[in-house]
């Protein structure tokens, strides 16, 4: 008899297993112009899993995105002053020449002048003693 209870009570639950699958969810019921869709709490915990999901995946996203660009300004940047060092370079040669250059020329010029000096005081001195005798 336990037996013929335990299978009646098997056949009802796999009749209303059967029965609530059968009722598939999402529905859509109309209420007067609007649709409204009708689902388990179960689909809705899902559904927002899968919204927290996307969240965070753009999120992860965005910051891999910004990363990214500051990688790619900072290569630029280095990209264009290494394209532009040798220019830069040139110029402080070059302008460093032409201080050395104008420099050369100064210190010649002042030599010219300490030697004019010096055979004017030798003249002079030669001229004195000339003039003791």
């Amino acid at each position: 008899m336990l037996n013929k209870s335990l299978i009646a009570l098997l056949l009802t639950l796999g009749t209303l297993t059967g029965w609530s699958q059968s009722t598939t969810y999402p529905k859509t019921k109309r209420i007067g112009q609007d649709s409204v869709v009708i689902i388990t709490i179960k689909q809705a915990d899902q559904i927002n899993d899968t919204f927290r999901l996307y969240k965070d995946s753009i999120a992860l996203t965005i910051d891999s995105i910004i990363k990214q660009k500051k990688l790619l300004d900072s290569l630029r940047l280095e990209h264009y002053n290494l394209k532009n060092a040798p220019n830069e370079y040139k110029w402080k040669y070059e302008a460093n020449r032409e201080i050395y250059f104008k420099r050369e020329e100064s210190i010649k010029r002042d030599e010219k002048y300490h030697f004019l000096q010096k055979i004017m005081l030798v003249g002079l001195v030669v001229f004195l003693f000339s003039q003791l005798k």
